[in-house]
């Protein structure tokens, strides 16, 4: 069983959906957001990077943009472009029926992945192009493999859409200047020489 065709190329591999442009002011706030404690994802932005009303309409306004291109595609979509690709390989001819029954067990893997991702997906794999040990193009994916290629598809967008969501209820906090900084360390240095001098006692003794 061989491929005898293949998808329109696109020249990419795993194409992502098309993610929306960020204005510069939002691509400044999300690189300044940080976590205000290591592994809490609780998130803080510099006081003079904070959200005014304008931002956050830009922000969800983003985020719907995102949530339209993942949206599932129709259940009649999937099929036709699973068929198509199962369509491009040699074997058994089988009957409209059978090709149905096959297409809907893709159908149940693939429900909940948008158009765009799919296409993408198919492009991969009878591309050969980005797939995993065990993976061989040369003859037709199995639904859980044509569902990993997809949900890869769909990972960026996946990501921007929560960056924004945590710039949305990212804490604004005071930037510290040189000066502060410094004395803040001075303050540590101070609480630490007791232990740190007992510590040299210790080992000279």
């Amino acid at each position: 069983m061989t491929a005898r065709n293949t998808l329109p190329s696109t020249g990419k591999s795993l194409s992502a959906l098309p993610l929306p442009s960020l204005p510069s002011r939002t691509n400044t706030q999300l690189s300044a957001m940080r976590e205000a404690d290591t592994g809490s994802m609780r998130m803080e932005i510099p006081a003079a990077l904070a959200l005014t009303d304008a931002d956050r309409s830009t922000i969800c306004r983003l985020i719907g943009e995102i949530d339209a291109a993942l949206t599932p595609a129709p259940g009649a979509a999937v099929m036709t472009t699973v068929s198509a690709l199962l369509a491009g390989y040699s074997g058994a001819s089988l009957s409209p029926a059978e090709a149905e029954a096959r297409a809907r067990v893709f159908l149940v893997a693939l429900d909940d992945i948008p158009a765009r991702a799919l296409a993408s997906a198919c492009r991969a794999w009878v591309r050969g192009e980005g797939l995993a040990a065990g993976d061989n193009p040369a003859f037709p994916p199995a639904p859980a493999q044509l569902r990993r290629l997809a949900v890869a598809a769909l990972l960026p967008a996946r990501m921007q859409r929560f960056r924004l969501g945590q710039l949305l209820e990212a804490r604004p906090v005071p930037a510290v200047s040189d000066a502060e900084r410094a004395a803040m360390g001075q303050r540590i240095a101070a609480l630490l020489r007791p232990l740190r001098e007992s510590l040299d006692a210790g080992s000279a003794a």
